[in-house]
């Protein structure tokens, strides 16, 4: 099934809607209590896999809770990001991310550069 995701850095793990677990017909396979910006809940919690766009296959858990926007159905958290390298750039005005499994190398955007430590 193909959904819009939505990256964010500022959540802890990957989450999917309610019309995802019922198109799909996926089965919890337990419950967590999750920290959200309106407080403590008990969601469910799904095996999934998300095929990005490359080809990259990742394996994860996601809960289940209605996303605030109807734009995306998936919103993929630092349980994905933080297995690999995540790099937004904003060159000319454009800005892209990038997202490389697995990490190769360590990337350090200050490297070259001639940084005043004091």
């Amino acid at each position: 099934m193909k959904v819009q995701a939505l990256w964010d850095t500022g959540a802890d793990g990957s989450v999917i809607s309610p019309m995802v677990v019922e198109r799909l017909g996926l089965l919890p396979s337990g419950a967590t209590e999750v920290y959200t910006a309106n407080g403590i809940a008990f969601q469910e919690v799904f095996d999934i896999s998300i095929l990005l766009p490359g080809g990259l296959l990742i394996d994860t858990e996601a809960t289940c809770a209605d996303l605030t926007t109807g734009q995306f159905s998936c919103l993929i958290g630092m349980d994905v990001i933080g297995r690999g390298d995540f790099a937004v750039s904003n060159f000319q005005g454009t800005t892209v991310f990038s997202f490389r499994y697995p990490s190769v190398e360590r990337i350090d955007f200050r490297d070259g550069l001639d940084l005043d430590e004091g």
